[in-house]
């Protein structure tokens, strides 16, 4: 049975799937695209290698020199992810909430 924190982030993340992930998006009014997905696999990649949740420098670091999209920067992502690229891209992608995110 999946259950969530009171703010809305999955308790266990290893339960998440795509699926989940629409359903959460909708909630959050969000209509996932391919950019999405990618930012959303970045990071629970990054999530899986350091197990911790990034800060927005780190990520950024991490999509330019890890996975090489260098042509993403933070507007961008704040375009995709409006209340925050790592905030809501966490709990889209069944992450826990980062401790930096207010």
């Amino acid at each position: 049975m999946l259950t969530f924190t009171k703010e809305g982030y999955l308790e266990d993340a290893s339960l998440w799937t795509e699926a989940l992930a629409i359903e959460i998006a909708q909630q959050e009014e969000i209509t996932l695209t391919a950019q999405h997905w990618q930012i959303l696999q970045a990071l629970r990649q990054f999530y899986q290698q350091y197990a911790i949740m990034p800060t927005m420098r780190a990520f950024l670091k991490y999509l330019h020199q890890e996975l090489k999209l260098n042509d993403l920067d933070s507007a961008q992502l704040y375009a995709l992810f409006p209340k925050g690229p790592i905030l809501q891209g966490a709990k889209i992608a069944g992450l826990p909430k980062p401790k930096h995110c207010i």
